[in-house]
């Protein structure tokens, strides 16, 4: 029970007390309603400008997001697209398609004939088109395997040694 004499039985003063308080109550409500407004606009701007950020980057791409890409491959050897009869030490040009070998370092660039390394005869590729390069390279005097069997010569490009074969049809025989 409260003391007679206090605040808190004076039925007066507790009405009073009531009413600072409904107001002091409703206007704390009013404060967090226009906080969480003001929160929620805030969002809705950073979400706007992440968008135009997107968008800006999205524009910034050199083409299209999504493309078909062709892989690299050996299409000619001396310009020819079939056998092609070699001697040893004989220097021979390999023409690679849709390959960027000038996005590579040229000492990364390793020939192979069979299991054998074929020395570039040129340090660097030669750019003759949109996306081909021609490579001279010296045929193995020694090719693995026995004598008068063909290969196909590959391209071993870049650090991860990224393979680039020759077409199924284009091969190196040996005498």
């Amino acid at each position: 029970m409260l003391p007679s004499g206090s605040r808190y039985g004076d039925p007066e003063a507790c009405g009073d007390a009531l009413l600072k308080l409904k107001e002091s109550v409703t206007d704390a409500r009013t404060i967090l309603e226009a906080s969480r407004t003001d929160v929620a606009i805030g969002a809705i701007d950073r979400a706007r400008e992440a968008q135009k950020t997107m968008t800006a980057l999205l524009a910034a791409q050199p083409g299209p997001v999504t493309q078909v890409t062709r892989s690299a491959e050996i299409s000619a050897i001396d310009g020819k697209t079939g056998p092609v009869a070699v001697k040893p030490d004989d220097v021979v040009t390999l023409t690679v398609s849709n390959g960027q070998l000038d996005q590579v370092a040229p000492s990364t660039i390793i020939a192979r004939v069979g299991s054998r390394d074929a020395p570039l005869v040129d340090p660097f590729p030669a750019k003759t088109g949109d996306l081909e390069y021609t490579v001279k390279i010296r045929v193995p005097s020694q090719p693995s395997g026995t004598p008068g069997a063909t290969y196909r010569p590959a391209l071993l490009v870049g650090p991860s040694k990224q393979r680039i074969p020759a077409r199924t049809d284009l091969l190196l025989k040996y005498p």
